[in-house]
This record gives structure tokens, C-alpha cells and sequence, in this order.
């Protein structure tokens, strides 16, 4: 519900979907030409450059790329401007012999197969989620936020016997004090105040000793996660509401629409026959 950064590090997975905005569509061989074709085959826009035909879908995707209304003469006009800059550019790139550079034909290949997988990504799972499904989703995260906020002060390390060097510092010395004291030297990943968080933006582990603090203290021992061992300290507690569902619906959709799109791509990479040799 939050819309509060990743204050853990980079752990959900990533899937190479969506990256680049390219027009996806294979180039057609010319009749005839050794040179590589640039553009794809489609419906003519009547631009030409050095006789070259521009397709209409080639306007169209520089268009969306830049948020431009074809239907606007003076934006019309500025797509086909730019567009024949890049196409009579990569022409030059081409008569000086870069389409066969095996680096740039990479990068193109890339570039196709997110714009292609993309496409199928959108198609799939383009049926919106119905409201019942939405608001199932609002009640299943509510019930995980909890009722409170926590403000949350932390040192994490990276192996256990730090930490437990750390605890007993803590003890005699006191929370603060050795969270100023550690702050950026080796084997400290991070020491600092973390502002206040639900209990979904805590590593699972820490959830429960928060919630055994009560309204305020230190955990007695180091807590490990993903992330390596922690140091905790409770310094506050406060009711929590979360926003309405309707102050939250738009992003309610969009995270199950993420959630359809990794799901989708796990069941493709399942079934496929992908083999290393």
C-alpha cells in the first residue's frame, strides 16, 4: 500500500520484459541489394529518404516513444523530422559497413526480442483484473501491513560473529552509540535510522522480533535475514491506517498486473527446452 522504496537491496526478481521501446518487426530483405534493409516491410507513410520508404508503423512507434499526437499537423511534422534524421543516419552507419559490427548486431537482436516479448507480455495478460479480484488483493495486503508503524533503527553485517561482537558493545555501550561508531567500516553493510516502516518492509525475520518489542527496545541477539545479520532497535510505535481502496485501486491493478507478467514468464521458461552446451 506504501509507496516506499526497497530499503533492503535489490531482491525481487527482475525479468528482462518491458526494457527497450523498439518497434520489434524483423527488416525485410531488398530485392536484389547486397545491403542490409533498415526498415521493416508495412503500409507506406509516403517519407522517403535517399529512395528509401519510411512504413507508416515506424512514424507510429516514434510517435508513442516520444507521447506525440499524429493527429496534430505540427506534431506530424515533427515525427517525420526526426525520423528521417534517424533513418537517414543509420544509412550513413550502413554504408560505412556497421550493420556488420557483431556488437551492434547484438544490441539489435536484444532490442527485438524485449520489443517482441514485451508485446506478448501485454496481449496475455491484457484483461483487467475484475473488482472482486482487486479488492481481495486490498484485504490480503492490509492484513499483512498489521496495525502498527515502527520506527526502526538497524546495523547490518555481514557475518554473525560481527554481530555478536556488535550485541555486546550494544549492551554496555548502548544503541547509539554504536551505530554512530560502525558507520562505514568494513564488514558494516548498513547502520542507520530507517524512518518509520510497516511490518511488510521488514525482512520477514525481523517482523516478529519488532513486534516482541512492544512500544519500544533493543532485540537482545542479532537477527539474520537475506540480507546478513542485523542489530535492531525499536525506537517507537504508532497505530496504522492504510490509504482506502480507493485512494489505492490503480496500484493494486498494476502490481497484479506484474505479478501476471511474472507469473506468465515462469510458465514459458518452464515448458521451454533450454539447453547449455
Amino acid at each position: 500500500m506504501n509507496k516506499s522504496g526497497n530499503r533492503w537491496g535489490k531482491c525481487l526478481p527482475l525479468i528482462p520484459l518491458l526494457l527497450l521501446a523498439a518497434c520489434g518487426k524483423e527488416p525485410a530483405a531488398t530485392g536484389g541489394s547486397d545491403s542490409a534493409a533498415l526498415l521493416p516491410a508495412g503500409p507506406a507513410s509516403g517519407l522517403r529518404v535517399n529512395g528509401e520508404a519510411v512504413p507508416q508503423p515506424l512514424l507510429e512507434a516514434y510517435a508513442r516513444m516520444r507521447g506525440w499526437n499524429l493527429t496534430d499537423p505540427s506534431q506530424l511534422s515533427q515525427v517525420r523530422e526526426k525520423t528521417a534524421e534517424l533513418v537517414a543516419m543509420a544509412q550513413a552507419a550502413r554504408e560505412a559497413g556497421l550493420l556488420d559490427d557483431d556488437q551492434l548486431q547484438g544490441d539489435l537482436a536484444l532490442s527485438r526480442l524485449n520489443a517482441i516479448a514485451g508485446r506478448y507480455v501485454e496481449q496475455t495478460t491484457a484483461a483487467a483484473a475484475s473488482e472482486e479480484a482487486l479488492r481481495a488483493e486490498y484485504e490480503r495486503e492490509r492484513s499483512q501491513l498489521g496495525q502498527y508503524e515502527y520506527q526502526v533503527a538497524h546495523i547490518l553485517v555481514d557475518d554473525q560473529a560481527k554481530a555478536a561482537e556488535l550485541s555486546a558493545r550494544i549492551a554496555a555501550e548502548g544503541f547509539a552509540a554504536v551505530l554512530a561508531d560502525v558507520q562505514g567500516q568494513p564488514g558494516v553493510r548498513d547502520a542507520r535510522d530507517l524512518g518509520w516502516v510497516t511490518r511488510t518492509q521488514l525482512p520477514e525475520s525481523l517482523r516478529p522480533v519488532v513486534d516482541a518489542l512492544g512500544d519500544s527496545g533493543v532485540a537482545s541477539e542479532p537477527v539474520q535475514s537475506e540480507f546478513g545479520w542485523h542489530l535492531v532497535e525499536l525506537e517507537a510505535r504508532r497505530d496504522f491506517a492504510p490509504a482506502p481502496f480507493e485512494q489505492v485501486r490503480d496500484g493494486i491493478a498494476a502490481s497484479l498486473s506484474r505479478k501476471q507478467a511474472l507469473e506468465l514468464t515462469r510458465q514459458v521458461v518452464q515448458q521451454a527446452k533450454i539447453e547449455n552446451d
